[in-house]
């Protein structure tokens, strides 16, 4: 429902807020289950993901929350930055690149 959805988001911010990235992505993957709030939670999970240093896996995320019909423009366009970040991150230049230019069309 909304309001456990709700739940699910206030704690999984406040567990990732805390440092808590594995209680942060099971409140998030719970949240990810409402087709509304699908795109958030999934960047939330890579963001987590990205905090504990699983780049692979916050990549995963971050292009299954791109790839959902529902991501609006502002948030395929974050997404596209968050990737370039985590690209950037792995030494994969030619890849940031790519995701940078995409947010550069955008913005």
């Amino acid at each position: 429902s909304g309001a456990d959805g709700g739940s699910h988001a206030d704690l999984g911010i406040a567990y990732k807020e805390m440092g808590l990235h594995d209680a942060a992505i099971k409140e998030f993957r719970l949240l990810a289950q409402d087709g509304k709030r699908e795109v958030f939670a999934l960047t939330m999970m890579g963001e987590c993901y990205e905090l504990k240093g699983q780049l692979a896996d916050a990549v995963i995320q971050y292009k299954k929350a791109l790839n959902r019909p529902s991501a609006t423009d502002v948030e395929s366009t974050l997404l596209y930055y968050l990737l370039g970040k985590v690209f950037e991150q792995l030494g994969d230049r030619k890849e940031a690149l790519y995701f940078f230019e995409k947010v550069a069309r955008r913005d």
